[in-house]
């Protein structure tokens, strides 16, 4: 996602840290996340990380889901005091709502969606919009279960609200994705739809607003090769592939590090028929209870799983170099059950009833892997057990690590374990020890380098990751 709008005046809270900040608000702290403070840092704390909050720059790699606001299942309202809160997180993913704004054909009302992007945009957050489901006044339906349709009557409808929505929004929103998963339930078996609906949807959105970008295929998982393939060879072939500048994926799994090769799968696949488009992860998350429906079911998933997750998905595609957006902000409340994958805790009505571990995790995360750190996939690390290593490199320069203890789903464990650490390729002058949940930044108190890199003995570690970076690359508030 690169620079597409400007906003002229920052907020003055940029200042103050988001814990800060989400505590004036006065919510109600989450019995895990006190859990994970009352473990003493494994180290001499020197400080907490500093959140790096969004100025509407649109420099950053991360996003957090804000969608189903459409079809009532979250309510905007109730948890709106928390966005701009999450520090690096500049965009938030919408979907479009055609059922919501066209109630009567051909009229348009946009003033719910208005109140949601004026007020993401006022606290320095670029929404991004995906156009997708159909609109029951032309037989359609207005869900996930939505098929894409064939009669010509219902694609010049869905067109003529397509050029009523990027008209309203022109120079507010610069970002669309044409439709979600439609490689989901029957969908799978007809892409060709799907190829028609993007052609047609991207070549209207060009012709209104050529300066926006625009995502396709938003794959439901992601190595789903025959679809790609039915996808992407027509629409090169018809010479249209200029009108993708992403192609997203949302590839839900357990162990985020295992989704690499997925990743990879999708992205040579629609790199074959169009080098120019980039990759775009756009939709992930897991649960913070064990539940039994949707993505992640079937697992005994907690509050601290549920945290060390996010950090483990973000790695994973900071590694990729690819951006990401964290699904979701809040839980869900469908029709029939919980998705309980929110960053915020919401009960039956929708109402914040307290504060994830993992909003914290992310927003201390984000705020250090800004858009001046790029990974270095060079280094090697070697320790007495399976540990998996990122390096980071800051204006051309190699500045530190992500390390981790990898192979499993991350656990419950709140304590991290020491273990001797060599991260070959690596040399550091000065580093500190930061764990992103709780925000610590701690000494280190056994650093040397060697020919073969820096060796950090008993090194605190655990199963999400901890980084070690230089002194001066990192923005933290120091510890009174």
């Amino acid at each position: 996602m690169k620079r597409l709008i400007t906003i002229s005046a920052l907020l003055l809270l940029l200042a103050q840290s988001a814990v800060a900040q989400l505590k004036e608000l006065g919510f109600r702290e989450a019995l895990s996340w006190q859990k994970f403070n009352a473990e003493s840092a494994p180290l001499r704390q020197i400080g907490t990380v500093k959140e790096c909050l969004p100025d509407g720059s649109g420099n950053s790699y991360w996003s957090v889901g804000c969608e189903t606001i459409e079809r009532g299942f979250t309510n905007y309202d109730e948890y709106k005091k928390f966005v701009g809160k999450l520090g690096g997180v500049g965009y938030a993913r919408l979907m479009s709502g055609w059922a919501k704004t066209e109630k009567v054909k051909c009229v348009y009302d946009f003033e719910w969606l208005d109140a949601i992007v004026d007020d993401m945009l006022s606290k320095g957050v670029r929404p991004w919009i995906t156009i997708c489901y159909a609109n029951p006044l032309y037989k359609g339906l207005s869900d996930l279960d939505s098929p894409i349709w064939v009669d010509e009557g219902t694609m010049q409808a869905w067109l003529a609200y397509v050029k009523a929505l990027v008209l309203h929004y022109k120079g507010k929103v610069g970002f669309y994705e044409i439709w979600n998963e439609p490689n989901g339930g029957n969908g799978k078996r007809y892409p060709e739809r799907y190829v028609n609906l993007f052609i047609r949807t991207a070549e209207l959105i060009r012709e209104i607003a050529p300066e926006v970008k625009i995502a396709g295929i938003a794959l439901a998982r992601a190595n789903e090769p025959k679809f790609i393939e039915a996808v992407m060879k027509p629409i090169a072939e018809q010479g249209k592939a200029y009108l993708m500048d992403y192609a997203t994926c949302h590839p839900y799994i357990a162990n985020p590090d295992e989704s690499v090769k997925d990743i990879m799968v999708f992205k040579n696949l629609v790199q074959k028929y169009a080098p120019h488009v980039k990759i775009l992860q756009g939709e992930n998350g897991t649960n913070a209870c064990l539940q039994h429906a949707f993505a992640q079911r079937n697992y005994e998933w907690t509050e601290y799983s549920h945290a060390k997750w996010y950090i483990r998905r973000m790695a994973t595609d900071f590694r990729l170099g690819i951006p990401s957006s964290l699904f979701t902000m809040i839980d869900i409340r469908y029709n029939h059950t919980m998705n309980n994958k929110g960053l915020l805790k919401a009960d039956l009505k929708g109402r914040v009833i307290w504060v994830r571990p993992a909003f914290y995790a992310i927003s201390h995360c984000a705020s250090i892997l800004t858009t001046e750190f790029v990974a270095d996939n060079s280094l090697a690390v070697k320790s007495d057990t399976g540990m998996d290593v990122i390096g980071l490199v800051k204006n051309g320069k190699k500045v530190g690590a992500m390390v981790w203890i990898n192979g499993n789903i991350p656990n419950d464990s709140r304590v991290q374990t020491k273990h001797d650490v060599l991260i070959e390729g690596l040399e550091l002058k000065d580093p500190v020890w930061v764990e992103p949940i709780t925000g610590r930044v701690c000494e280190l108190s056994s650093v040397k380098n060697t020919k073969r890199g820096v060796l950090l003995k008993k090194l605190p570690v655990w199963d999400s990751q901890i980084f070690v970076i230089e002194r001066d690359a990192v923005v933290y508030t120091k510890s009174e």
